[in-house]
Order: structure tokens, then C-alpha cells, then sequence
């Protein structure tokens, strides 16, 4: 669990390995996106979005080509990172609090209790911090990769209701299925 406090700190805490989590995420997202388009128009479609005006172009493709290429993996990894490393120092903050204040030897020895039941409640909380970090990191990564699979750089046009297969005959008597046939 990597939430014992003064034995253990969790990697996810140490910036390289949610990093490294994020770039290998990011290669998948541009792979799939690669192979199923191709690399002309996988970079067309991220660069140029469909639907967008050719004036608005000038301001969309920098964000686009920024968001999809830079930010997106950036974003995955400070994220979990963050939320592991802001919980460890608090566990660190209570729990080197706690030794602190039984060792100062005066009157702040009756506080000691209090940093010492913060720091257990802070270590239930970041196992509950861990399981919805474990969750945020995984639905992005789920969901990245059908990005560009699904991405087209035509407008899909309005279907226009059901097309029919088979024509009848206009001289051909109607016949109503034997279901709905009225019995009398």
C-alpha cells in the first residue's frame, strides 16, 4: 500500500514513475491513432479539427496541436502525482508532529494524542486517495485511445431514416405478418 508512515512513501510520489506511465499512454494514444488513420491524416485531423471555420484555424491549431501533443500526458502524470505526493506530506507533517511533540518534554505533550489520531486518520483517507487516483489514471488511459480512432476529418452528413433493401412489388396483394392477423 506504500501508506506506512515513516517505512514507506509510495512511488507514484517520486515524479519519474507517473511520468513515465503518462509517455507510455501518450505513445499508445498516437499509435492507435497512426495505425488506424494512417500519419497524414491522423496529424491532419488533430492539427485541423473538422467543423472548424478556416478563420479560426489560425487560433485552434496551435491549442489543438499544444493539448493533444504537450498538456495531455503533462496533465495525467502531475495529476497523480500531486494528489500521492500532497497526501504523503501530510502524513509525514502528522507523524513527525506526533514524535516531535513526545520528545519536547513540556505541557505539548498532551497534544501529541491529537497529531497522532490525525495521522491515522490521514492514513484511512489517503488509502481512499489512492484507490480514486488509481481510477482517474485509468479512465483517461482507457478512454485516450479511442480519441483518434474515432476522430474523422469529414463532418458525418444527417442520416435520413431507414434505407430499404428489398422493393415490393406495387401490384402484389399486402400480407399482414401472422401475428398481428386479426382473428376474426
Amino acid at each position: 500500500m506504500s501508506i506506512i508512515p515513516f517505512f514507506q512513501i509510495s512511488p507514484m510520489s517520486k515524479f519519474a514513475i507517473p511520468l513515465v506511465l503518462a509517455v507510455l499512454v501518450w505513445i499508445l494514444y498516437n499509435a492507435v491513432g497512426i495505425r488506424e488513420q494512417g500519419v497524414g491524416p491522423y496529424f491532419k485531423g488533430i492539427a485541423v479539427p473538422p467543423g472548424v471555420p478556416v478563420g479560426a484555424l489560425i487560433l485552434v491549431t496551435p491549442i489543438e496541436l499544444l493539448s493533444t501533443l504537450v498538456i495531455r500526458p503533462f496533465t495525467l502524470a502531475v495529476r497523480l502525482f500531486a494528489n500521492l505526493f500532497a497526501g504523503h506530506m501530510l502524513l509525514v507533517v502528522f507523524s513527525l508532529g506526533t514524535v516531535y511533540l513526545l520528545q519536547v518534554g513540556n505541557f505539548s505533550i498532551i497534544f501529541a494524542p491529537f497529531s497522532f489520531l490525525m495521522a491515522l486518520a490521514m492514513t484511512f483517507f489517503e488509502v481512499l486517495v489512492i484507490v480514486l487516483q488509481a481510477y482517474v489514471f485509468t479512465v483517461p488511459t482507457a478512454t485516450y485511445p479511442s480519441g483518434p480512432s474515432s476522430r474523422t476529418t469529414e463532418v458525418p452528413r444527417a442520416r435520413r431514416g431507414p434505407e430499404r433493401t428489398t422493393a415490393r412489388c406495387p401490384s402484389a396483394p399486402r400480407t399482414t405478418p401472422p401475428a398481428t392477423r386479426d382473428p376474426g
